[in-house]
């Protein structure tokens, strides 16, 4: 107790003064004249642009290491291009050799997203590509990372686009390293994972196995990444065991798609689309 008195009786100068801010403060903030107000609103504004400024110097330091990142991931982007160009050449090297087609069957228009709605069973997005651009109906929908969803609407310029993580969504797919058939379906648990339905039991997974696309798919070109596996449930009284796969692309931060337009349109899946179309009530 004699130490608290001593300490309060040789900093009692500091503590008046922190004490009469204090007080001061809170009169002026509880005080609503006209002149205060004024008072304040200049202070607010004088810091703010001082803090904008100091912001503009954190900003210009943040871009010079982000610069520098970006350097390191072109290099690496610019050797791993080299190789698939190389890649391409003997690809198309060899189709020529065996008769076969080098045509791609299919072109990618970019699109920015204008609208997003992930928390609800339907999740959807919505860009600024339509029919003028060549969308139609059913054209699957991808960015860099992998496979997006697919477009069931279509405006003049813009389209809107079912999510893979969504209930109504159905997509072929398949394991890469296997060539292990099933389908791409979402359970609604997680934005992050969706599962490949109909695998076999006997099918060889494993962790981290890519998913791609298949060419069992309606409307997606084969060997868009979807996913890598996450987990698998076996079911041993089941005919088919199920495969947990975290998807490739992250929906919580996409800003620009590309929507993939076959360049051929195949008439065999028009007709298949046009009669499941009629079947519906």
């Amino acid at each position: 107790m004699q130490r608290l008195i001593e300490f309060l009786l040789k900093f009692r100068d500091y503590l008046v003064l922190v004490f009469l801010t204090l007080i001061s403060n809170l009169f002026i903030l509880s005080n609503q004249n006209e002149q205060l107000n004024f008072l304040r609103a200049s202070a607010f504004g004088f810091f703010a642009g001082a803090e904008e400024a100091f912001s503009y110097f954190n900003r210009y330091f943040e871009a010079l290491r982000t610069a520098d990142d970006l350097r390191k991931e072109n290099m690496l982007l610019s050797e791993e291009v080299y190789r698939l160009r190389t890649y391409r050449i003997e690809n198309l090297q060899l189709k020529k050799e065996i008769g076969l087609s080098t045509e791609t069957g299919f072109r990618s228009v970019p699109a920015s997203i204008i609208h997003t709605s992930i928390f609800g069973s339907d999740n959807t997005i919505t860009i600024t590509a339509g029919s003028e651009d060549g969308v139609r109906v059913n054209n699957l929908v991808r960015n860099s990372a992998g496979v997006i969803g697919r477009v069931v609407l279509v405006d003049t310029h813009y389209s809107l686009v079912q999510l893979m993580i969504s209930h109504q969504f159905k997509m072929g797919a398949k394991i890469q390293r296997t060539n292990t058939e099933g389908l791409v379906t979402w359970n609604g648990l997680a934005p992050t994972h969706v599962n490949l339905n109909n695998v076999v039991q006997t099918a060889n997974v494993e962790k981290g196995d890519p998913v791609v696309t298949s060419k069992n798919s309606t409307f997606a070109p084969e060997g868009i990444p979807v996913g890598y596996v996450d987990s698998v449930f076996v079911d041993p009284k089941q005919l088919f065991k199920t495969v947990r796969i975290r998807t490739a692309a992250d929906f919580t931060r996409i800003n620009h798609v590309y929507v993939t337009i076959p360049e051929k349109t195949d008439s065999s899946l028009i007709r298949l689309e046009a009669k499941r179309n009629e079947e519906k009530p």
